[in-house]
Order: structure tokens, then C-alpha cells, then sequence
């Protein structure tokens, strides 16, 4: 019988042409998903409101202490640097006081806004896709109510949360109060 030098150089053109193929996929799939999504706050407003019992009218900008509700308006860029597209989901507003989350909430997509008579409505914000190589621009808005208001109040940074596919947690800082 041949020994197995004998068969590994009979055959190592073959070895060789398939370890070749087998590591320029490996690296090509590594650089395809090389690079990182990169957050930019092009506008951030937080606004305190008293609301009145009719719910028409409400005061904009009374002091944090007084506030019934919060507004946010957010306007964000997403680059996207990997040559793959990427997705990101459970997407929130989260406010904080110092390091600890006091409450999060789904922010609404302004480019869904629609109109009724006496009315607006927007969908929430539950996911958002990312071209390869591309900046993905939102704007998000939204109306906390009494109850959130309460711990919203006690904070003193909001940040953008989202989640890509395999689960890594991204944050940015959108602004504090």
C-alpha cells in the first residue's frame, strides 16, 4: 500500500486548489461584514407640556417640574459601513437617570403621518432597514402620557435603542435635560 505522503502529493494540486477556495470565502464573507452602523443627531428637541382637561390646548415649554406630558422630536441619520444590508429592531426611546433606565418608549415615524378631520395618527417605529453603504435618514416623534411622564421627569438623558439581528444593543446619546 502507498503511504499517505505518497497520496498527499499525488493530490496536492487538489488540496491545495480547495484549501485556496474554502479561505477566500471565509475572508470574503468576514470583510462583506466588516463595518460598523454609525448614528448621527442632525436634531434633537424635548418639549414639557401642561395638559389642559379639555385637551385642546396645552402649554408648550412650562417648566420640567410642572409637566403632565413630553414631547421628543428626533431627527437621525444611519450609516450603515457593511456591504451587506443590516436591520434593527425593538427600536426606543430610553430615559435614564445617570446609568439607570427609568422607562422606554416606541417612538412613532413621522413619514407615516396621515391626517383625519380632527385627527393625526403615525405608526410606531418597530424596524428599520439599512442599504449597504447608504445613510438612512428618520425622523421620530412622540407623545408620552401622564404615567411615563412621571419617570421621564426624574431623568436626565435620552438615548436611541436598537437591536441589529444578532442581538448586539446600539445606543446614542440624543441629548440630556
Amino acid at each position: 500500500m502507498n503511504s499517505l505522503g505518497e497520496i498527499i502529493s499525488n493530490f496536492e494540486g487538489i488540496i491545495g486548489a480547495l484549501l485556496g477556495v474554502i479561505v477566500t470565502l471565509i475572508l470574503t464573507h468576514i470583510l462583506k461584514h466588516f463595518g460598523g452602523i454609525k448614528f448621527f443627531i442632525v436634531d434633537f428637541e424635548i418639549n414639557f407640556r401642561i395638559d389642559k382637561n379639555d385637551g385642546w390646548d396645552a402649554k408648550v415649554n412650562s417648566s420640567k417640574d410642572e409637566a403632565t406630558q413630553v414631547e421628543i422630536k428626533s431627527q437621525i441619520e444611519i450609516y450603515n459601513g457593511a456591504e451587506i444590508p443590516k436591520i434593527l429592531r425593538e427600536v426606543k426611546f430610553c430615559f435614564y437617570k445617570n446609568t439607570n433606565l427609568l422607562v422606554s418608549v416606541i417612538p412613532d415615524d413621522v413619514a407615516t403621518e396621515r391626517f383625519d378631520r380632527y385627527s393625526h395618527y403615525r405608526d410606531e417605529l418597530f424596524n428599520i432597514n439599512l442599504p449597504s453603504k447608504q445613510i438612512t435618514e428618520i425622523n421620530l416623534i412622540k407623545n408620552i402620557k401622564e404615567e411615563e411622564t412621571r419617570l421621564a421627569k426624574k431623568c436626565n438623558r435620552v438615548y436611541l435603542e436598537a437591536k441589529d439581528h444578532n442581538g448586539k444593543i446600539y445606543k446614542a446619546l440624543l441629548g440630556e435635560f
